[in-house]
């Protein structure tokens, strides 16, 4: 004697149902990791702007107390402190270069990123050493 439980009529609707919600979690666990992925790549890109106006204002300041005399351990600790935050925020940009397809479907092309990001590098490496 076989026992169905009474859902037998309705196995094909609780299937379908169940697979409904299976491709649900797993489309929103997809846009979710993408959403976080795209705002971790804006603030990154948020520092970036923000440290080199930082660096910018230290530079300017660094030049007015040179030519006053005055001392310039101020604007060479915030020299340090933005280039420093500037090259963390630059490895986490590089960092989520990830896939070339997430840059595709937007008309992005990743090698040019990812040549603009080693030319900003090649750039920035050796700005502590010029300090010295």
């Amino acid at each position: 004697m076989k026992k169905n439980f009474g859902i037998g009529k309705y196995r094909d609707l609780l299937f379908a149902i169940l697979l409904f919600i299976i491709l649900d979690l797993g489309i929103n666990f997809y846009a979710s990791t993408q959403l976080e992925r795209d705002a971790s790549r804006i603030n990154s890109a948020g520092e970036l702007r923000m440290l080199t106006q930082q660096i910018t204002k230290s530079v300017l300041t660094l030049q007015i107390e040179m030519k006053s005399g005055m001392p310039t351990q101020t604007s060479m600790a915030q020299l340090g402190q933005g280039h420093a935050g500037f090259v963390s925020s630059l490895a986490a940009i590089k960092d989520s270069l990830g896939r070339d397809i997430e840059f595709t479907v937007f008309g992005l092309n990743p090698g040019d990123l990812r040549e603009a990001s080693r030319k900003l590098e090649k750039e920035w490496g050796p700005v502590p050493r010029r300090w010295r």
